[in-house]
């Protein structure tokens, strides 16, 4: 079996980018939220859905899914800097981090129409809400990267 040793402090460093690069995957995403709304943020759609499913009595507005957001955005910044030190990638910062926003958009395509009933390809609102998620998590991905590699 490996033993894996990884220092508190790289743990934060994957927290931090996480959530600094959520911050800036966020604002691209609010621009968006001010035409399409809560259903065009594939995510934020999710996250109000799972709220609403969690607690039936009460009509969650977008505000709520942040904290979702920015739960899964640390989680994807830890995750990023867990498989950077243990097998020793960090000069691949952006590619691995570009590589990880890819994944979080392809999780989102395959569980957005089982806690929605949205088809994210063929979406209501046309390609937009797609194109939305897919830039905003290569943003996210891009940002993880840099931010890390900065700080590490």
């Amino acid at each position: 079996m490996v033993s894996i040793q990884l220092d508190n402090i790289i743990i934060f460093y994957g927290i931090i980018s996480g959530l600094f690069a959520t911050i800036i995957m966020t604002l691209i995403q609010i621009i968006a939220w001010t035409k399409l709304h809560t259903e065009g943020i594939l995510e934020w759609h999710e996250n109000v859905k799972l709220l609403s499913k969690i607690n039936k009595k009460t009509n969650y507005s977008t505000q709520y899914s942040f904290i979702f957001h920015f739960i899964h955005g640390s989680l994807g910044g830890i995750g990023f800097a867990i498989v950077l030190e243990t097998l020793n990638l960090q000069q691949y910062s952006l590619i691995i981090g570009l590589i990880g926003g890819l994944l979080f958009m392809g999780i989102i395509l395959k569980i957005h129409k089982k806690i929605t009933n949205l088809d994210p390809i063929r979406h209501p609102l046309g390609y937009k809400p797609f194109l939305v998620s897919l830039i905003s998590h290569i943003i996210y991905g891009l940002t993880l990267g840099y931010f890390y590699s900065i700080i590490i």
